[in-house]
């Protein structure tokens, strides 16, 4: 499932650069770091590019920074949301509870995300200034 977020012209930049990466054959341990742009706590998504989200829901605070990710290996990306070094994980497109909770880096550091094994899971590593962790 394609994720879009409709709440910023950011993110359709966002989109069209990662559809072109899969489209020239990224590898599985691209880095896909960029937060989710726009602001609020709402998410619009739409599996089948129709104009029209078929999905709706709220998570997290607006302040959060929001990235997606397929977290538990099903094929499907859903939300995790970053407070600080406190990461807030989601493994359905709903309004909820966080699935599970861990905190990693520092708040200043630079969050990459990508299956950086090949595994089918999306993991976090942290860029502190020229230092990958």
């Amino acid at each position: 499932m394609k994720i879009q977020h409709w709440m910023s012209s950011s993110v359709s930049t966002a989109l069209a650069s990662g559809t072109v990466l899969v489209g020239v054959g990224a590898t599985s341990a691209s880095a896909q770091g960029d937060p989710v742009g726009g602001s609020g706590a709402t998410y619009y998504l739409n599996d089948s590019f129709t104009g029209s989200a078929n999905i709706v829901f709220s998570y997290g605070d607006a302040s959060d920074t929001i990235y997606f990710g397929d977290w538990d290996g099903n094929s499907s990306d859903t939300p995790m949301i970053q407070r600080g070094n406190s990461f807030h994980v989601r493994n359905s497109n709903s309004s909820g509870p966080a699935d599970y909770t861990f905190n990693y880096g520092n708040p200043g550091d630079v969050v990459l995300t990508g299956d950086w094994d090949g595994d089918g899971i999306d993991t976090l590593t942290v860029r502190r200034g020229g230092t990958f962790l």
